[in-house]
């Protein structure tokens, strides 16, 4: 009879500890903590993936990734042109930034989207430099194909750019007055300020000292 007392105490013992255990599982704290660590899974997973990318991107730069390696630069130099070299690069830092900086995750993400968009602007600005193919007459595909054949100009998004800002370049150039003679203004100050400075000389040999006046009109005082 105690030996039977004894194994049921122990059966209901265990069978209290799993309704426990069942419930500690099921309860939201413990929801939670499966979540995070899923979610902690999911980045380190992502971060190995994406720094994988990085090194097969920055092999290929070089032709060291075989024969997709090739195709992979063709494809990624007519995308940012000659930014393709350091985009790996910012890809791989930009990585290092986010990991480092997972308690304030938004900023960070705006702080890398910051530096993608100035990947886009350098592209656009190589181009730009270069104009190799023209930007006025040729396509974006046509651009895209250059920068992937020749691994240089600003790409498919650095045309795009530009393509984009033509317009406001146009307005900026049209827009001043059509009657007016800059470099006649510029040599009319020069010639002023050549005859301020020989005043000015003149003045110093004779004792005196030159003194600006109101209007454009200059005076001359003993110098005290």
């Amino acid at each position: 009879m105690a030996s039977g007392g004894r194994s049921s105490t122990a059966k209901s013992s265990k069978n209290k500890a799993k309704t426990t255990a069942v419930k500690k599982n099921t309860s939201p704290a413990g929801k939670r903590k499966r979540t995070t660590k899923a979610k902690q899974q999911a980045a380190n997973q992502l971060v190995l993936l994406s720094f994988a990318v990085a090194v097969i991107l920055l092999l290929s730069n070089f032709n060291l990734a075989g024969s997709v390696g090739v195709q992979i630069k063709w494809f990624m130099f007519g995308l940012f042109g000659v930014m393709e070299y350091i985009f790996p690069i910012v890809v791989a830092a930009s990585l290092i930034f986010l990991i480092s900086n997972r308690e304030y995750i938004a900023v960070a993400r705006v702080k890398t989207a910051a530096v993608y968009i100035l990947m886009v602007l350098l592209s656009a600005m190589a181009l730009r430099i270069g104009n190799r193919p023209d930007i006025a007459e040729s396509t974006l595909m046509e651009i895209f194909h250059y920068s992937a054949v020749h691994n240089t100009g600003g790409g498919f998004f650095g045309g795009m750019l530009c393509k984009l800002l033509k317009p406001l370049g146009t307005a900026v150039t049209y827009y001043h007055l059509p009657d007016c003679d800059y470099r006649k203004i510029i040599y009319q100050r020069c010639d002023e300020n050549a005859e301020k400075r020989k005043q000015n000389g003149a003045c110093r040999k004779a004792g005196l000292r030159f003194v600006p006046g109101t209007f454009g009109r200059q005076t001359e005082k003993k110098a005290g």
